[in-house]
């Protein structure tokens, strides 16, 4: 089974540990559009796209494996490098040793043994833009803390994508589409024109797993059905949506496969690794046995 995760860290770290155990071809797409904390960092001093949920994602990926895992992901406390997290500046040195920004993921990936193949949604970093009615919001970290968000785009605009990310999304049998908040994880990452048109293109079936609590202040005042018709207004296609049974938002669904189940940790705020495992093997299993009765 060839899988495409699609979002930003946090939220795709725990779709790939949780894909880990159960042997699929993974390859996950990240946005690189954070502008905050080391990322933002890095990027103002060296150019760079950011990074962090880059190597978040990679670290996640190598699911405890590789001991050296913890070392990459550790933030530095106190000095010059304060909140530097090691795997930052590896990748950063990649780069400015001649590296293209996969080159040093795929790098970074090799030494800790990751077992998805991890791509930046674009080549170059982008800046988020954000809009509220007639007021326009610049920059991920801004944008985060926006309530009433209604749109979002990227600049540039016409950023290229990798090669690979693009063909896996085409041949890809399912498109996980977060978990992440709304705009600056999961439009972020599927916006770019070649990513969205890949998107469109591909025959897979397109999962989306919102957030659990709905508390982001960017989609706060959105319901699920009205996240579903924000990523439609953004030419990102859904066929299925993953709901929580203990989520704070109501889904109708209408137009779209409504998946139920229990996939939450204990406070009921964030998705648990081990339920969406166990959700995915189910899944996945049902998956192969339809598109092998088709």
């Amino acid at each position: 089974m060839k899988i495409v995760v699609v979002g930003g860290g946090h939220g795709t770290a725990i779709n790939l540990r949780a894909l880990a155990p159960l042997d699929h071809h993974v390859h996950a797409v990240i946005t690189v559009g954070d502008d905050g904390g080391s990322s933002g960092r890095l990027r103002r001093d060296f150019g760079v796209p950011a990074l962090g949920d880059l190597r978040r994602c990679v670290v996640a990926a190598a699911n405890g494996q590789n001991a050296l895992a913890d070392v990459f992901d550790h933030r530095f406390d106190s000095g010059p490098l304060s909140g530097h997290p090691l795997g930052n500046l590896f990748l950063a040195s990649a780069i400015e040793s001649g590296k293209s920004v996969e080159e040093a993921v795929d790098l970074l990936s090799a030494i800790l043994g990751a077992r998805a193949k991890i791509s930046p949604a674009t080549l170059e970093g982008v800046e988020l833009i954000g809009r509220t009615g007639n007021t326009t919001v610049r920059g991920q970290t801004m944008i985060a803390e926006t309530v009433g968000l209604q749109s979002l785009t990227l600049e540039p605009n016409d950023s290229r994508s990798p090669t690979s990310a693009v063909a896996a999304l085409e041949q890809a049998d399912l498109v996980i589409l977060g978990p992440g908040s709304l705009f600056t994880s999961i439009v972020a990452a599927a916006l770019p024109v070649q990513i969205r048109d890949a998107l469109t293109r591909s025959k897979a079936r397109v999962v989306l797993v919102p957030n659990i609590d709905g508390k982001d202040p960017e989609s706060q005042h959105l319901s699920l059905d009205e996240q579903l018709i924000t990523l439609h207004d953004h030419g990102i296609r859904v066929d299925a949506v993953l709901h929580c049974l203990n989520s704070t938002l109501q889904l109708h669904g209408a137009g779209v496969e409504v998946l139920r189940a229990d996939v939450s940790d204990e406070p009921y705020r964030h998705h648990s690794v081990a339920k969406l495992s166990i959700f995915w093997h189910e899944f996945l299993s049902t998956f192969s046995s339809h598109e092998g009765e088709a």
